[in-house]
């Protein structure tokens, strides 16, 4: 089996079916490049427990830091951008 890779990635797509999910990471092209679309660093495959599995460990693991060290903000503007109402987005995160 191959080293595991390392990636940066600063975009997401979830692809999800009823067999199973595929995680598209990308990073976008930088301002004035050609082409201007995002490339694709990394897909991952997994299945519909295993994804559900991994939304709840990564809300959990946010939540801790948060406890534990301080809030991470999260601006109008990307809320707007995942098309989310802020009251949506704060009752997700239970925040007041």
């Amino acid at each position: 089996m191959a080293d595991p890779s390392e990636v940066f990635a600063d975009q997401l797509t979830l692809l999800v079916g009823p067999f199973g999910c595929t995680i598209v990471f990308a990073v976008s092209a930088a301002p004035g490049s050609e082409p201007a679309h995002p490339k694709t660093v990394a897909s991952v495959r997994v299945s519909l427990e295993h994804l559900k599995a991994m939304a709840f460990l990564l809300h959990k693991g946010i939540k801790d830091y948060e406890r534990e060290n301080v809030r991470v903000p999260f601006s109008d503007k990307t809320l707007s951008i995942l098309a989310t109402p802020r009251a949506e987005w704060e009752a997700f995160w239970d925040e007041k």
